[in-house]
């Protein structure tokens, strides 16, 4: 029977129902217990966690009691209350789904206690959650399937389905209670299972899982049970596919969701802050259109002399004009004049209404204040619609600033502002936006709403009912909030303080609307899951299914199998083309089994006849013998053997292994014939040395290359020809810095065109191409004849590339020579030929020419003369005549100093010093128009002379100068030139004292002398960091009196560069500069590296 059946289990298996029985029924009966006694703490474990249903507890007592029952003993009386205990628990989930899918509520719920509407994660009050219905159902049916007396594979399998999905429902709902992004809140919004609830279906739907595991079974029976291990395998695989397709679903969904939720947060705070500064911006407008009228002068005498004379039309006449002009371009419903006492006096539009209440207990305050206010919304009387006002004080600045009265703005909230509340910037059912305040102990709609009308300023709603999000608003509470509005309906609303006014917005959407699309996302998840897991199982059954086919078909062919084998075995072994064989071998022989009928051709013969034969049958003793024993050594150590024989004169080599056939160790082993190719390599050895010696003897280099251009050969020649040992070049690439090869023309050969790389590239062979190898060791480069090979293989895989090259150094410089011979001697004709016909025609012209240049010498000499001698009397001139006036200029100076220096003021010594600088200044700039002068007249005295020493003589007459300046010389080794020494020692103390000048701002000045030299002129330059110039004027630097800087920057005459240029000009060199602004000037000149005559030019 089945309670025997249940008895022959496993001790595990019985442990794992009595344990989960007793859980469930303890776990029932003390939530029953906390219900009677209401002690929330036992429903739920912690507040705010969903609690166990009564009709759960029952429905866990039932189920505890099916476990207990049935691992108690086998009696009829176990088993049928075990049956109807499961099948009553079945019953209760399955009335509970029905209550969710139909409608129903026939109110069984609450017969054991009632519970209050509102519970935390409660739909529906006392009622299981859907899902806990759901697993009581599947308990019901796995148990039934679980106590059949025949347990079929399908039988079990069903079970382990019904187990794995009641553990993974469990498992996800305690999971949802400790990781937010799992959890659930319940289906589509239900009621949500409780956390002791999910602890009892786990334990129950692991106990369901063991009572599926195999029970011990005969011998007879293994086959089976081995097909139902397996089976249980797929099943398991299926239950983790099962898990995983749940989780991902959820973790997606609960993702969706997050997302899902702050977009809509976003989307109602961004319409709450466009209607918030919509709001702030109309209250500005209201204030900034009263401040027309407030403190204007011209509209304050219009209402003084209205009020004062009631006769003035005029001024009544343009008072009206003003306030009607105010009504209709602001929009207002009505603009009047109040005066001190609050009594009207002039309106846009007559009324009968009575005053307002709140503007007449107001105007006095208002008045006394003089700043202007606004008036909230507001009803004149109860009947009366609602308003809002601007009360504008007026005050008579020219009387003691004395109130005249008070300009009221009267705005019609269903002109703009209702409409604009009503607005919605995007299509929505439900959506809707509150304007409240705050009135005492109650929040008050200020503003009509879209499903009950008549609310403005009367729908109240006390500040206990923080439910709403309109009471948070008044409470001040902001940001995105959940809740109940006036009709009862829950809603998400973003609410938010209007700035400088009472007034709160709450812009709000019913969460129906809001999680509609939430709820199709999660029926679409639902249906994928489902999808997903349906297609799991197809898959696990039919792999199941296959498994099973293919192990029973196994079975079948076993047989068959084992009895073709051997008739293989035998046919491949005597039909081998090596000779084949197997031996049984004991230590004191080795005989052949079965044999390969080619042994003819060896020993003479056949294999057939030598099966049952020992070695000693078949071969001479001692060899019979060493045999003997290499074949039991194989077989006592289990290692392979391969050895090399000789037997009648030819060369064999064999194989020998142990070989296991049931508890048997055979020998297997084969022979090959080996004379061939022992020959073939033995004349493959003779020709590689051959050719190896060839190689080594030959008088031309030859590298081979791998495909990927690396050395794996080269011969003595060429490491001859290359400079390279054989281990150097080993290994080393085309890319390698070692390889520097010249075209035929000097120039260096690309990469590309290096003789590998091109036979790389182009596929074919390369022949009789000349290249140079420029070697560190030689001065002169090496020439060599190469070619270029590459060797494939059959299927035109490219191997290797063979590179041959041949020293041709010798006659290419015999071509050389000839060729440079052949030039010399060409060009010595042609110069002698054109010699022989310019000296024709030159002696023709020489005679002409004579005459012509001796009249002109002698013009030129007197000219010259002439012009001299005038320039030697401007320089004294200027020497003696300019210099007398500056010396009386600062004689007299200094007599004044000296006789009334103390009774002079101090603005008439500045103007004596400011004289005596322009003195010196003046005396400083004729110095340098004479040196300028005499620099264009001094004769050349050229001698050879070392730059470094006339920069250093430079550097010592300007370093009292510079003993207090942070200056970083750089002053590269000089050439010696030829030139005027004093002349070239001028253009240095003017270029290194400009530097130094220049730098003066830095505070480390960093100054650099060198040289380079660029054909026939050596470029000598300074080079600084000082302020530089703008490049675009660089033309004026060395004209005489330009500057670019102003003399109170940096003193100077602006003749030392021209003076430069002078010089540099008469040693046929030039000058020029570069700088930028701010970052430094350099200098450079030329002196040829030859002495060249006075006057020249490069």
């Amino acid at each position: 029977g089945t309670g025997r059946r249940w008895l022959m289990t496993p001790l595990k298996q019985r442990s794992s129902a009595l344990c989960a029985g007793a859980l469930a029924a303890l776990v029932g009966g003390i939530v029953l217990f906390g219900w009677a006694l209401d002690i929330a703490a036992l429903k739920s474990v912690l507040p705010g966690w969903v609690s166990m249903k009564p009709n759960t507890a029952v429905a866990f007592i039932l189920t505890g009691i099916t476990l207990l029952a049935s691992s108690t003993n086998g009696t009829q009386p176990s088993t049928l209350l075990s049956r109807f205990c499961a099948l009553f628990a079945g019953l209760i989930g399955l009335l509970s789904l029905c209550e969710y899918a139909f409608g129903w509520n026939p109110g069984f719920d609450q017969w054991l206690f009632p519970e209050p509407a509102g519970t935390v994660g409660t739909s529906h009050p006392g009622r299981m959650a859907p899902d806990t219905a759901l697993c009581f159902v599947l308990f019901a049916v796995g148990w039934e399937f679980a106590r059949r007396p025949s347990r079929t594979n399908r039988a079990l399998g069903a079970t382990v389905i019904v187990g794995a999905a009641i553990t993974t429902m469990a498992l996800i709902e305690i999971l949802s209670y400790f990781a937010p992004a799992l959890r659930t809140y319940g289906w589509l919004g239900l009621t949500m299972m409780a956390l002791p609830t999910a602890t009892v279906f786990a334990a129950l739907g692991v106990a369901l899982l063991l009572a599926t595991r195999p029970e011990s079974a005969s011998p007879a029976q293994s086959i089976e049970q081995a097909d139902v291990g397996t089976g249980f395998k797929f099943v398991l695989v299926f239950i983790s596919l099962t898990i995983c397709f749940i989780a991902f679903g959820t973790f997606y969904y609960r993702n969706y969701e997050r997302q899902f939720r702050t977009e809509v947060e976003q989307q109602l705070a961004a319409i709450a802050e466009l209607k918030i500064g919509q709001l702030e911006q109309y209250r500005k407008e209201r204030l900034a259109d009263a401040a027309i009228l407030n403190n204007n002068p011209a509209f304050t005498q219009l209402v003084r002399r209205f009020l004062e004379s009631q006769a003035d039309v005029d001024a009544q006449r343009q008072l009206q004009a003003w306030l009607g002009n105010v009504q209709v371009h602001y929009q207002y419903d009505r603009v009047s004049l109040l005066d001190a006492q609050g009594s009207e006096r002039l309106a846009t539009q007559a009324t009968s209404d009575p005053m307002c209440v709140h503007l007449s207990k107001n105007i006095a305050a208002v008045l006394r204040s003089g700043r202007m206010a606004f008036f909230d919304f507001h009803r004149d009387a109860p009947d009366q619609p609602i308003h809002l006002r601007v009360v504008v004080p007026i005050h008579d600045e020219a009387d003691g600033n004395r109130p005249l009265g008070v300009i009221v703005l009267r705005i019609d909230p269903t002109t703009y502002l209702y409409p604009f509340l009503s607005r919605w910037p995007v299509p929505s059912a439900t959506a809707e936006t509150q304007l409240v305040r705050r009135e005492g102990n109650e929040a008050i709609f200020l503003n009509e709403l879209r499903f009950q009308k008549n609310t403005a300023l009367t729908l109240r709603s006390s500040l206990d009912n923080t439910t709403m999000p309109a009471v948070k608003a008044a409470l001040g509470q902001e940001g995105i909030v959940e809740g109940i509005d006036y009709r009862g309906v829950s809603v998400l609303a973003a609410v938010r303080a209007v700035p400088d006014s009472p007034w709160s917005l709450v812009a709000r959407r019913d969460a129906a609307e809001v999680y509609a699309p939430l709820r199709t996302q999660f029926r679409q998840v639902i249906v994928l899951i489902g999808f997903l897991i349906f297609s799991s199982g197809v898959c696990v059954m039919l792999l199941w299914r296959q498994q099973c086919v293919s192990f029973y078909l196994e079975r079948a062919l076993a047989g068959t199998a084992q009895q073709e084998s051997s008739a293989l075995l035998e046919l491949f072994v005597r039909n081998s083309p090596i000779f084949a064989y197997i031996k049984s071998v004991t230590p004191t022989e080795s005989r052949v089994m079965r044999a390969s009928d080619n042994f003819q051709e060896m020993i003479g013969i056949s294999g057939s006849d030598m099966a049952g034969k020992t070695m000693d049958e078949l071969f001479p003793a001692d060899m019979a013998a060493k045999i003997t024993a290499d074949d039991w050594a194989i077989i006592t150590s289990g290692e392979i053997l391969r050895l090399d024989e000789e037997l009648n004169g030819r060369s064999y080599t064999s194989i020998k292994f142990p070989l296991i056939v049931g508890t048997r160790t055979l020998l297997a082993g084969y022979t090959i014939d080996i004379t061939e190719s022992r020959q073939a390599e033995q004349a493959l050895r003779e020709s590689e040395e051959k050719f190896r010696t060839l190689l080594t003897n030959l008088s031309s280099g030859v590298v081979v290359h791998a495909p990927d251009s690396s050395i794996i050969f080269s011969n003595p020649m060429a490491s001859t020809l290359l400079g390279l040992t054989k281990d150097q070049m080993y290994g080393k690439k085309a890319i390698d810095p070692v390889w520097y090869f010249l075209r035929e023309n000097g120039m260096t050969l690309p990469l590309a065109e290096y003789p590998v790389n091109r036979v790389l590239s182009s596929g074919g062979p390369i022949v009789n191409q000349i290249l140079g190898i420029r070697r560190p060791d030689l001065a002169e480069p090496v020439w060599v004849q190469y070619s270029s090979y590459p060797d494939t293989a059959g299927d035109g895989t490219l191997r290797q590339v063979v590179v041959t090259f041949a020293d041709i150094t010798d006659r290419k410089q015999a071509e050389e020579a000839q060729r440079q011979s052949r030039k010399a001697a060409l060009n010595m004709m042609t110069d002698a030929i054109e010699a022989r016909e310019r000296a024709e025609q030159m002696g023709q012209q020489i005679h002409r020419l004579n005459a012509e240049l001796e009249q002109r010498v002698v013009e030129r000499t007197a000219q010259l003369e002439a012009a001299n001698k005038e320039l030697e009397a401007f320089s004294y001139s200027v020497s003696h005549d300019l210099r007398a006036p500056l010396r009386y200029i600062n004689g007299y100076v200094d007599l004044l100093n000296n006789r009334f220096g103390e009774a002079l003021p101090d603005k008439a010594k500045h103007y004596l010093d400011t004289i005596t600088d322009s003195s010196k200044q003046m005396g400083t700039l004729i110095d340098d128009l004479l040196q300028f002068s005499r620099t264009g007249r001094q004769e050349m005295r050229k001698v050879a002379m070392d730059m470094n020493v006339l920069v250093k003589e430079v550097l010592e007459k300007i370093k009292p100068d510079i003993i207090n300046r942070n200056i970083s010389w750089t002053i590269a080794e000089l050439p010696k030139v030829f030139g005027d020494y004093s002349l070239l020692k001028q253009v240095w103390i003017n270029l290194l004292d400009n530097a130094v000048k220049f730098t003066r701002n830095k505070d480390t000045a960093e100054i650099e002398v060198g040289v380079t030299q660029e054909s026939d002129h050596w470029v000598f330059f300074v080079r600084d960091n000082g302020v530089g110039f703008d490049m675009q004027y660089a033309h004026k630097l060395f004209g005489v009196f330009q500057r670019l800087h102003s003399s109170t920057q940096f003193e100077g005459t602006g003749i030392g560069l021209a003076n430069v240029q002078r010089i540099i000009h008469k040693h046929a060199g030039q000058v020029w500069a570069e700088a930028q602004l701010d970052r430094g000037a350099t200098f450079y000149f030329t002196i040829p590296c030859e002495p060249h005559s006075e006057g020249d030019k490069s």
